[in-house]
């Protein structure tokens, strides 16, 4: 499929990615290199609507070669420096919904009650598959949010759908991406109403958007600023990721930002989210040392693996 070309003028696209992509990365730099610092996730959360919400708006649902690479390049880092591989990384997630997401649509519309249904499987089983990768189904319900906005002049006039669904959809989605993250990341009142406000103007943005140019920005260094963000954001995700992972990889090795155990080692950014919860629901803990004198066999590995969510 040949792309079409870029408008030489910034657009509300190259402007939106930019904002979201500097969101992201105060979100990665939160989870690599301050574990225990809440506010660099709760801000970066607001990101993660918009990324998904983009895949539903969006014409084509072409997979492309760079997406692809930059997916098994991500997963082979994982394996060879942090030995993790669940859940995998959020591109395989955006390959999945892409995949898949007109067939859903397609069920979803026959009715109404296969409409609600298919809304509260998707939440139901947003922890399951979660665990297999990067906001599983939670994705998914993101990116019907944006199949509907793009549609949504067509499906009111042709399907049982109302503006009233329309707008009860959106803030169903809403609410659940917010419980849903908060229940994840147990956040603090200030940190779960920052991401919950900023998250909610992220939202009505994204639904009331009116893709347009901007041929009055005419300052050049602006414009390749912007367009580079925007027009690069696959390759701004994945490089640095890789850079952040090999990052913490020598960090751990002259440091020990690592906790060995069984040949194995597991990130300090993912082992203090489990750290934190244990503080927080006031479970007693047994440090690793008295584990050895008892001869305990104990392996975290798992349960820490299961909070690696590095987007």
């Amino acid at each position: 499929m040949t792309s079409k070309p870029l408008p030489d003028a910034v657009t509300t696209f190259d402007i939106l990615k930019t904002v979201i992509v500097l969101l992201m990365i105060i979100d990665h730099i939160g989870f690599y290199f301050f574990p225990d610092v809440d506010w660099f996730r709760a801000i970066g959360r607001i990101c993660v609507p918009a990324w998904f919400f983009l895949i539903g708006y969006a014409h084509s649902r072409d997979l492309g070669h760079k997406l692809l690479i930059g997916a098994a390049m991500l997963a082979i880092a994982d394996l060879i420096l942090l030995q993790s591989f669940f859940p995998i990384n959020i591109l395989i997630t955006i390959l999945a919904v892409r995949l898949c997401l007109d067939y859903v649509m397609q069920f979803l519309l026959q009715s109404r009650q296969f409409f609600v249904v298919g809304l509260v499987l998707g939440a139901l089983f947003f922890v399951a598959t979660d665990l297999i990768m990067e906001y599983g189904t939670l994705g998914l319900m993101l990116a019907t949010v944006g199949y509907l906005t793009r549609h949504k002049t067509e499906l009111l006039e042709r399907t049982f759908l109302t503006k009233k669904d329309y707008m009860a959809f959106c803030g169903f989605v809403y609410l659940a991406f917010i419980m849903l993250q908060n229940m994840k990341f147990l956040f603090s009142e200030g940190q779960l109403s920052v991401m919950a406000i900023g998250s909610a103007l992220m939202m009505i943005f994204l639904c009331a958007m009116k893709p347009t140019t901007y041929p009055h920005i005419k300052n050049q260094n602006v414009i390749s600023l912007l367009q580079f963000g925007g027009r690069k954001t696959l390759e701004i995700y994945v490089g640095h990721l890789l850079v952040f992972k090999v990052i913490l990889f020598v960090l751990f090795t002259t440091h020990s930002f690592i906790d060995f155990h069984a040949d194995k080692f597991i990130p300090y950014a993912i082992n203090s989210n489990v750290s934190k919860i244990r503080r927080k629901l006031k479970l007693n803990t047994v440090k690793y040392s008295d584990l050895s004198e008892q001869k305990t066999k104990f392996s975290p590995t798992h349960e820490c693996f299961r909070f690696n969510y590095d987007f």
